[in-house]
């Protein structure tokens, strides 16, 4: 079973209010895998569960966007992640740029990962010099550690005690 570091970015009001409608994940270059995320449809005493492509699109002339699912927009299930890496390329620094409607780079924030150890990697971050002056607060990342069979799209996805490390950008 090959382990996966799973991204989830906390993308907070903040940046919803200064437009970012786009994200997209680099590590050594931009990742490229198709993501979707499930959500809640209520019709009458029904609940459906659903699923929402965020990307990979291209707008603007800016490939391998993603679109950013805010809690705002659906009943989101929980535990769902914006990026996965397999740990046997585990990178050093993972980048979040966040873009406009039409494609246009809004800035960059850059988290260091530490070794994966049995709790996972350490995250710190943003890096020094990412940009974003004033931003810090409205975007976080958490990583998870998983084995890639644990992972079923119909079941959220709960991380064992200790297994999840969380950063609050500042």
């Amino acid at each position: 079973m090959n382990e996966l570091l799973l991204l989830r970015f906390q993308l907070g009001a903040r940046v919803r209010n200064a437009g970012a409608v786009y994200y997209r994940v680099i590590e050594r270059a931009p990742l490229t895998d198709r993501v979707f995320w499930f959500y809640y449809e209520t019709r009458g005493p029904d609940v459906y569960v659903k699923a929402q492509a965020l990307g990979p699109v291209t707008v603007g002339g800016e490939a391998n966007l993603f679109a950013i699912p805010y809690d705002a927009d659906r009943r989101w299930r929980s535990g769902q992640y914006h990026a996965a890496l397999p740990v046997a390329r585990h990178p050093d620094t993972v980048a979040l740029d966040l873009l406009d409607g039409a494609g246009h780079r809004l800035g960059r924030l850059s988290y260091r990962l530490g070794p994966v150890n049995g709790s996972g990697p350490h995250v710190s971050g943003p890096a020094a010099g990412a940009g974003w002056p004033g931003w810090g607060d409205g975007v976080g990342l958490r990583v998870d550690v998983r084995g890639s069979g644990e992972l079923d799209p119909f079941r959220p996805v709960v991380p064992a005690p200790g297994s999840m490390r969380e950063l609050a950008a500042c």
